[in-house]
């Protein structure tokens, strides 16, 4: 693997020149290597040297998110942005042509436990996608059935959101996304956005109530749940304007004094060093979450679930969270003010 290891610059702050090197080769791999398909439309969420391991519609999410970001940071990527956009809409609609398609499509047969439920989380942040797309203009599918189900199938007599329904007799096992917990808090975002670009009141309480029922474990942090859920938390919160930053730049700090950056997941790291940016944490640790993520991109643009992994995949959602992190990065270096609704 030959992997960027970009220097710091003499100021203790990351050169610009740089950032926008990362930036530019993920890009590149996110639009132009083997994650988007332009036939289908279909988004990978793992990939390997022999092609896709398997397409995602929760990721399929993420990459509209990614795809509306782009057009707005730059008119030259307009044109692609938008035709990628409707293909994505395309594949999703295709694949609830008549019911839920699988939690992962696998390019070879797998047998996987995810697909035999549907997940909250993942819907909305499929919608949160759409919406995004929509918002900017473009003519992509508006995701309704996907709406239908989470109201039909995925919100209890209560009018609060289930975590997960189940498609066969077999019992998920008990894990962070098959629980109503904290992370369903960005789950709420995609539910509120949608519900209110569509003016779907049902789908915007469902979002809201979600966000009400499980906003009141922020003094705690959610210390039970795994890092990755538990920074979906705040990042729900944070997009929702549910919490201060002074209240993130406290939790950040207690969570970067027990973890190893080393051994953290990609993903993870991307996590910390957006919600730190919007903390305003000192320098010292932005940066080094920063080069760290710097460290995790392949020539190619290709980003390492883990560093030093050696089993040659490539993990999209962690490509989409780290350029995102170290554009905004780039952002607060020269001065401009994040928005923290673009948080994908």
């Amino acid at each position: 693997m030959s992997q960027l290891r970009f220097p710091l610059a003499a100021s203790g702050r990351l050169k610009t020149v740089l950032i926008c090197e990362a930036i530019r080769r993920i890009d590149g791999w996110l639009t132009n290597g083997p994650v988007f398909c332009p036939q289908s439309g279909a988004v990978a969420g793992v990939t390997n040297d022999a092609g896709v391991v398997f397409w995602y519609g929760e990721i399929a999410g993420y990459y509209l998110a990614y795809l509306t970001n782009l057009m707005k940071e730059s008119t030259k990527s307009q044109s692609f942005a938008n035709q990628a956009a409707r293909l994505v809409g395309r594949w999703l609609e295709t694949q609830w042509r008549s019911k839920p398609g699988p939690t992962r499509l696998y390019a070879t047969t797998q047998v996987d436990w995810r697909n035999d439920h549907v997940f909250a989380f993942d819907l909305a942040m499929i919608l949160r996608g759409l919406t995004s797309a929509r918002l900017s203009g473009i003519n992509v599918w508006d995701g309704r059935p996907i709406a239908g189900f989470i109201k039909t199938k995925l919100m209890d007599t209560h009018g609060s959101l289930r975590a997960i329904d189940t498609t066969t007799s077999k019992k998920p096992p008990v894990t962070w996304s098959t629980s109503v917990d904290g992370h369903l808090l960005k789950a709420a975002v995609g539910l509120k956005a949608w519900g209110s670009h569509f003016g779907d009141h049902t789908m915007f309480r469902l979002g809201d109530r979600t966000q009400k029922n499980l906003s009141s474990d922020l003094t705690s942090g959610w210390p039970h749940l795994p890092l990755h859920p538990r920074l979906y938390a705040l990042e729900g919160l944070l997009i929702c304007g549910s919490v201060s930053p002074a209240t993130i730049a406290v939790l950040i700090q207690g969570i970067m004094a027990h973890i190893n950056i080393e051994t953290e997941r990609t993903d993870v790291i991307a996590q910390l060093l957006r919600l730190s940016l919007f903390a305003q944490l000192e320098d010292v640790l932005v940066d080094e979450l920063a080069s760290r993520l710097l460290e995790s991109i392949d020539a190619d643009g290709s980003v390492v679930f883990r560093l030093n992994q050696a089993d040659g995949q490539r993990n999209t959602w962690c490509a989409i969270f780290a350029r995102q992190a170290l554009h905004f990065y780039s952002e607060a270096s020269n001065g401009r003010t994040l928005k923290h609704g673009l948080c994908i």
